[in-house]
């Protein structure tokens, strides 16, 4: 390499390294993004040669705006990615039950096995709703999901990171006006770190899962979880238990009594604050491949797991509510996959 070409190339890695160790508060204070990693980034960060370390504190500050698929693996390679550089993305493989805390929201996930869940319920159940006609799919592979939903405290590093997203500046069509209302500005209510954040719409939660290196679960994906291999209309039983769901008067921290847990480990997947999904509602039989996972589609969205407020019938693992992608309130939060 000639001496203006090393001198070159000594210049890109120090602009790129100089973007990625950039002070987060000081872009935050003067209102700019500090934008997720995407694929792009990174073959930028690969043409200057710039050290590992540097795209690690890039994604500890920034998040990941991508998620690890084999088309973008494949991308990379070719790029000259390093299966340490790729770890940095992707998920460890998995054996049910097992448990693992990914590097950028650090909320620990489990890991569930694909297999065929019968989603609805069968006629004779109480308070079943007509849209639950039973029908079976196959979650072809298996997928990680966080133990609990996610925190006011774990949202706050979100939109500190990607201020976008943040109360004041979010764009107008991604919410209907109550996004984050009990919120002052970036500050949740004192106290409520580690209770499910709630008035946040569909969009938002999707821009959280992404800077998470996640994603959203699938409705199928959701009910496998939320049952644990369990037929009842509860994963517990068929008669309510309000031990084991919060339908109470407010919404309990995220993860708290144990009787809260269902068999696999998962909290609050009935009760406490509803949760979206990727889902676009659509009547059953439920498909992967007819269009109603699609992220571009504008409909509404399927809302699972019941709320604080609701009545018991509400919380069943087959009942599933329509909501438009809009909506930010009190009963509805969320929590990702991977």
């Amino acid at each position: 390499m000639t001496a203006m070409g090393s001198r070159r190339l000594l210049l890109a890695i120090a602009a790129v390294c100089a973007c990625a160790l950039a002070p987060r508060t000081a872009a935050q204070g003067r209102g700019q993004t500090c934008e997720p990693v995407s694929v792009v980034l990174i073959e930028d960060y690969l043409k200057a040669q710039a050290p590992v370390a540097v795209i690690r504190k890039r994604i500890n500050d920034c998040g990941i705006g991508f998620v690890l698929d084999d088309a973008s693996t494949r991308r990379l390679r070719a790029a000259g990615a390093t299966d340490a550089l790729l770890a940095l993305f992707g998920a460890p493989k998995g054996t049910p039950g097992a448990r693992w805390t990914p590097p950028v929201d650090g909320r620990e996930m489990i890991f569930v096995g694909g297999g065929t869940v019968t989603l609805g319920s069968p006629a004779n159940e109480s308070d079943r709703r007509p849209e639950e006609t039973q029908n079976q799919t196959t979650v072809a592979n298996g997928f990680w999901l966080d133990t609990t939903e996610v925190t006011k405290a774990a949202f706050q590093k979100f939109i500190m990171a990607t201020p976008r997203w943040q109360k004041r500046n979010i764009d107008k069509p991604s919410h209907d006006g109550n996004y984050l209302k009990d919120w002052n500005g970036t500050q949740f209510p004192a106290g409520e770190g580690n209770r499910p954040v709630v008035y946040v719409s569909w969009p938002a939660a999707r821009a959280y899962a992404l800077w998470a290196g996640k994603r959203l679960p699938t409705e199928a994906e959701w009910e496998l979880a939320a049952r644990a291999g369990t037929r009842s209309a509860y994963w517990w039983g068929d008669r309510f238990d309000r031990n084991r769901a919060n339908n109470g008067g407010s919404v309990l921290p995220a993860g708290g009594a144990d009787t809260r847990r269902n068999p696999w480990g998962f909290y609050d997947m009935l009760g406490n604050v509803a949760e979206w999904t990727s889902t676009v509602y659509r009547p059953y039989p439920y498909s992967a491949d007819d269009g109603r996972e699609r992220a571009d589609d504008t409909g509404a969205r399927v809302v699972r797991g019941g709320a604080w407020g609701q009545d018991n019938g509400s919380l069943r693992a087959a009942r599933r509510a329509s909501v438009p992608t809009t909506v930010a309130t009190d009963t509805i939060g969320f929590r990702c996959a991977r």
